[in-house]
């Protein structure tokens, strides 16, 4: 008789299979607490009558000296101080970490704002400022100091005087219901030989080592603003690095101005966060608020 054919199927399903066994854990890796990762954060904060100024530069190296990696918060909180060190400070820091993010609470004027170009991304507070870049100078006369816009803009201003005052004059002598009407040559000659008079003891008075002083500091500020945007939070575009820099130098009536994150934002385009929506903030905000008030704090810590 021929031999019955089994069923594979059901023959598989009795084969009894080995139970799984799960991996044993070692006691360390059982009780190993999770760490939370540390945040590097500098703060930033000179207020002294020093300003920002070389030793600045040696503190921040002096922070950082063992720390070559990752991203930073730097907390900025300063009236301004030397331009040559503010971008020495951040070139530091841009060769040191990925992306630097800035952090502005209260106000981060002149210097501070060069410093803030440099970075990534731009946090500001509420009612946080940053400032102008023209340039302050000492008067020639009596030593305060001066926007570096107060010299440049001197002769245009004066030029715009002189021609509002020809102007009023020569519609006067044109008059048709004058006494005496002048030809438009007379009435041209006398309108800006009358309006250079009156002018020219003014423009006397102008020094000319003082005004190419002034032209040279606006450019001083021009070109590092361009670079330190060109390098990071502006690098794929050369032409608003430029109109933002051209702004921030020229378009402000006062070195004091306060430029809040609104403006910063929609206006310069500089690449500005609502700060109250950074989660890391609360982390620093208590350190903040404990050294803000010191004339300087410069100072680097993993929270």
């Amino acid at each position: 008789m021929p031999r019955p054919k089994k069923n594979l199927v059901n023959l598989k399903s009795q084969i009894p299979t080995a139970p799984v066994l799960s991996q044993p854990q070692s006691a360390a890796s059982a009780t190993r607490p999770v760490v939370a990762v540390k945040n590097n954060v500098l703060f930033f904060i000179e207020q002294s009558k020093a300003s920002i100024n070389r030793s600045c530069v040696e503190q921040v190296e002096e922070e950082l000296k063992n720390y070559t990696d990752g991203n930073l918060f730097l907390i900025i909180h300063t009236y301004g101080g030397d331009v040559y060190s503010a971008v020495r400070i951040i070139r530091v820091l841009q060769d040191r970490f990925k992306k630097i993010n800035v952090i502005i609470p209260d106000f981060a004027f002149s210097s501070g704002t060069i410093m803030s170009l440099g970075s990534d991304e731009i946090y500001m507070d509420r009612d946080a400022m940053l400032g102008p870049l023209d340039l302050p100078m000492e008067h020639p006369a009596d030593g305060s100091q001066i926007s570096s816009l107060d010299i440049t803009n001197t002769l245009s201003n004066l030029s715009s005087i002189c021609t509002s005052i020809a102007t009023t004059i020569y519609a006067k002598l044109r008059e048709d219901n004058s006494n005496f009407k002048l030809g438009k040559t007379e009435a041209s000659k006398i309108s800006f030989d009358t309006a250079t008079k009156i002018i020219s003891p003014i423009v006397s008075k102008i020094d000319p080592y003082y005004l190419q002083r002034g032209y040279r500091e606006t450019r001083i500020a021009l070109y590092y603003s361009i670079d330190l945007l060109t390098v990071r939070m502006m690098k794929d575009n050369f032409y608003q690095a430029l109109d933002t820099s051209s702004a921030l130098v020229n378009n402000y009536p006062s070195h004091g101005y306060g430029i809040f994150r609104d403006e910063a934002k929609n206006t310069l385009k500089l690449n500005v966060s609502n700060l109250e929506n950074l989660k890391e903030w609360k982390l620093f905000e208590p350190t903040f608020n404990k050294v803000k008030d010191k004339t300087r704090y410069i100072k680097y810590l993993q929270i």
